[in-house]
């Protein structure tokens, strides 16, 4: 479960935007089990090219245990932008992202940008629906 402590100095977009980097860390660790995790059961994963976009958390975890099994994956991302709805329901993070891994014996970089919309579920966000590129 998701576990970050809320100072009473945070305001809701500091502390969405700390959960966006613990979501990171969290992956760091624990791959595809961690990103699950954060989306709703119902979340929404729009897919890079051709793929059809995944749907709901069980089929998130199994589509991201490609990404997790790439030789020597590393990876990061931060957000740069936060907003949150009037009444702290909705929030959504956007940001910037690295992802390495050897493919055919090179160092494959790939750069990009995030946009990850979260949603308030009984006290806790949850992603309803993210993009990368």
């Amino acid at each position: 479960d998701i576990i970050l402590v809320r100072s009473d100095r945070m305001s809701e977009k500091e502390f969405l935007m700390s959960l966006d980097v613990q979501f990171c860390n969290d992956c760091k660790i624990n791959g595809e089990k961690a990103w699950a995790s954060y989306f709703m059961d119902s979340g929404f994963m729009v897919v890079n090219g051709y793929h059809d976009n995944i749907i709901g958390k069980e089929k998130i975890e199994k589509a991201m245990e490609g990404i997790f099994s790439l030789q020597d994956i590393e990876f990061d991302w931060h957000p740069v932008f936060c907003e949150i709805s009037d009444d702290n329901t909705l929030g959504v993070t956007m940001g910037e992202s690295t992802r390495t891994f050897i493919k055919d014996n090179e160092k494959v970089t790939l750069k990009g940008k995030y946009t990850t919309i979260w949603k308030k579920v009984e006290g806790t966000w949850k992603i309803v629906w993210d993009i990368g590129n």
